[in-house]
């Protein structure tokens, strides 16, 4: 057995005898029947014996216990000192790893617009088209603006999903307006063949928006915060009641106040 531990046990053991008086005390209070008030003021006695006892007891432990409060002191200074380090480099590295997200966050929004403003001029509204030669030049200039985009963006999901819809609209309008030229059974398998072509488009855009899906775990967490600037404009709905306001308006006099409960309590 260690010095220490030894040193606790005989502390302890210096306590341990006030466990009598508490038993004590206990038969006192179970045996003691509250009947009438001379009964009621050897009740009082013993609850203060009690009370007394208490504080005998806690004032013993913490004689013991003060004397360990500097040794205490001394580990959780020494455990500052060695995580200070640590402490530094975890700050350090945190804060790189959010200067990367922030950076690749920054990067990937320039990208979206960039490629929502590619996709903004493929947009067509058929439907307005009254001819075939109008569908064919409208045709002609979408080819013509896909034609002249980087291979890398005719190659971009998104891209070839927004031309092939265009595409696909323009289409289908020709064929509203030459239905008479075509059997409905024709029509119809057109139409699966340019569903299939949007399918494939659609799933190469869901594959590709998942693989830019950032890789890096970086163990970084979002959360909202808010500041009160002006408490006056807050709306009354979001307002606390105060407890502190309610006690003065009771101890002033005041027995009945909407949404409160007021009543009478008796403790020790």
């Amino acid at each position: 057995m260690s010095q220490l531990q030894q040193y606790v046990d005989s502390q302890v053991a210096t306590i341990s005898p006030f466990k009598v008086k508490s038993q004590e005390l206990l038969e006192q209070a179970k045996a003691k029947e509250v009947t009438d008030d001379t009964t009621a003021k050897e009740a009082v006695a013993i609850r203060k014996l009690i009370t007394s006892h208490r504080s005998e007891v806690k004032n013993a432990r913490l004689a013991i216990t003060r004397n360990f409060d500097s040794v205490k002191s001394q580990f959780i200074d020494a455990e500052k000192d060695v995580l200070a380090p640590a402490e530094e480099a975890l700050k350090n590295i945190s804060q790189k790893i959010l200067a990367y997200q922030e950076e690749q966050e920054r990067l990937a929004r320039e990208e979206e617009a960039r490629v929502d403003a590619i996709c903004a001029k493929f947009a067509t509204n058929a439907k307005s088209l009254r001819s075939q030669k109008a569908c064919d030049e409208r045709g002609a200039e979408l080819k013509q603006a896909f034609a002249e985009l980087p291979e890398a963006d005719q190659n971009h999901a998104e891209i070839k999903l927004a031309f092939t819809k265009a595409i696909n609209e323009l289409l289908t309008r020709k064929d509203e307006l030459t239905t008479a030229e075509r059997d409905e059974a024709e029509a119809a398998k057109l139409a699966a063949q340019r569903k299939r072509e949007q399918e494939i488009a659609e799933a190469e855009a869901a594959k590709a928006a998942k693989a830019q899906q950032p890789t890096v775990k970086s163990g970084i967490k979002t959360k909202t915060v808010f500041t009160v600037v002006n408490p006056e404009l807050v709306p009354r709905s979001l307002c606390e009641p105060s407890d502190k306001l309610i006690r003065e308006a009771i101890a002033n006099g005041l027995r009945e106040i909407p949404g409160v409960e007021i009543r009478e309590e008796k403790s020790f």
